[in-house]
Order: C-alpha cells, then structure tokens, then sequence
C-alpha cells in the first residue's frame, strides 16, 4: 500500500545576506572544513543557528555531509567565471524537479508565480514562499550584480502611511510608581 503522505516538497533557502557572505569567504579562502564554529564566526550568530545554516549548504550540495569540506561544486560556486553555471547545477541538486520543469532558470520565472507555486504546490505559507520564492530567483538569474543590488524580481511592499493620532490626555495620574491606584488630577483653575 502507497503512503498517503506526498513527499515534502521545497528547496533548501537561505537569506541572500548568508548567501553573499558565504561566498565571500569562500572565495577569499575556502575553508578546509565547514562546521557550525566557522559559520557561526563568520555570519556573527548562534552555533545552534549555524547549524541550521550549514544543513542547507550541504543541501544545496555545497557541503560534503560526511566530510565537512566544500565540495567541488563550492568552488565553482565561488568563482565569478563559473557562478552562474554552480547556481544552475544547485537547482538541479535542490529544487523540486516539477518546478524546474514549469519555469525553467532560462525562462526568468517572475516572482510572485514562483511564491504562488510554493503556496500551492507545497502548502506553505506566506513568509516561507516567499523566501523559498526569492531563493528560486536568486539562482536563477545567477546574478552577481545582485550583491550590491539585491534580489531582482521581487515585489517590494508598499507600507501603508499610518495617520497620526492625538493621544487623549490622561485625567489622572500614578499617585506612586510602584502604586497602580490613580488619583485625580485637579486642574490648576481649581487649586
């Protein structure tokens, strides 16, 4: 009998600031060993959300589970001349291939279909297709522009202008800071 339980589908993600700093410090000196200690001194965080971090890279397959090590992937990763080609071998590796199949890296998926799909097909919710959306594009278009520019394609939010409102002024004051009891404010007319 089939398990009635589909397989999960997502993609490993992280933030394009991990994304970007994680780079860089391959690129500058590819580490010998990838463990929670070295992410966790250069993303300037936990070990325990390090260890989140380096579960994705290995993921992506840019970690060696056994072994640590960047693999032969990383460094291709880390070099400007074969990035966008380690981006695109990294979907092939990570992401569902039913999502390759319908917006293809090539075809410059927009954004909010890609989140849609997520939300649909992997039953996520906002955030999480969103980020998982972001990721998708971030190797798709294999951008090194990116790092200073940002994501492409993504929607920004418009925050809505909050109208100013008048704070009522209050009738009556703490008699102490340590009392909760209020007594009266007399008006000065009064005194």
């Amino acid at each position: 009998m089939a398990d009635p339980t589909p397989a999960k589908i997502s993609i490993p993600h992280i933030s394009s600031g991990v994304w970007w700093t994680v780079r860089q410090r391959f690129n500058r000196s590819m580490p010998g060993n990838v463990d929670n200690a070295y992410l966790s001194s250069i993303l300037g965080g936990k070990e325990s959300s390090a260890r989140v971090y380096r579960n994705k890279l290995i993921s992506m397959g840019l970690v060696d589970r056994d072994t640590g090590k960047p693999t032969p992937l990383a460094n291709k990763w880390r070099d400007d001349d074969s990035y966008q080609a380690a981006c695109h071998e990294i979907l092939d590796y990570a992401a569902p291939k039913e999502l390759l199949s319908a917006f293809p890296p090539t075809d410059q998926p927009e954004f909010e279909t890609i989140k849609r799909w997520f939300k649909n097909k992997a039953e996520m919710g906002e955030n999480a297709a969103a980020s998982s959306a972001s990721f998708y594009i971030l190797l798709a278009d294999a951008d090194l522009t990116q790092k200073e520019e940002g994501t492409k394609r993504t929607t920004t939010k418009t925050a809505t202008p909050k109208v100013a409102t008048k704070k009522p002024t209050p009738q009556s004051k703490p008699r102490h800071p340590h009392l909760s009891k209020t007594v009266p404010v007399i008006p000065a007319a009064l005194n």
